[in-house]
């Protein structure tokens, strides 16, 4: 397997919804760390899913970082719904763009 740089991994990790830079770096650290092998012993075969077994732990270990997002028109669309108990004033914007509930 060819390493992956930090812009494919910034990629990968938009692909799943994941803005995170610092979180992008700290996976191309470990793993350069380690050789690109897991645990140190075997070489990794998909990067990729070295991301997503990553996100997932990421996300068991801080929940609240990780809040599902929504685009603008999502927002207008819930804040209109009767049956939908959110407000406009319940979310706020993030620096990417995207809403999520405060």
């Amino acid at each position: 397997m060819k390493a992956p740089t930090l812009e494919e991994i910034v990629k990968q990790f938009n692909v799943k919804g994941i803005d995170d830079m610092n979180e992008a770096e700290k996976f191309l650290n470990y793993y350069e760390s380690l050789g690109w092998k897991i645990r140190g012993k075997y070489p990794i075969r998909s990067w990729k899913a070295c991301v997503n077994g990553w996100i997932t732990k990421m996300k068991d270990f801080n929940p609240s970082k990780h809040k599902e997002s929504f685009t603008y028109q999502e927002v207008v669309f819930i804040n209109n719904d009767r049956n939908d108990k959110r407000t406009f004033s319940q979310f706020e914007r993030t620096d990417s763009g995207t809403w999520v509930l405060r």
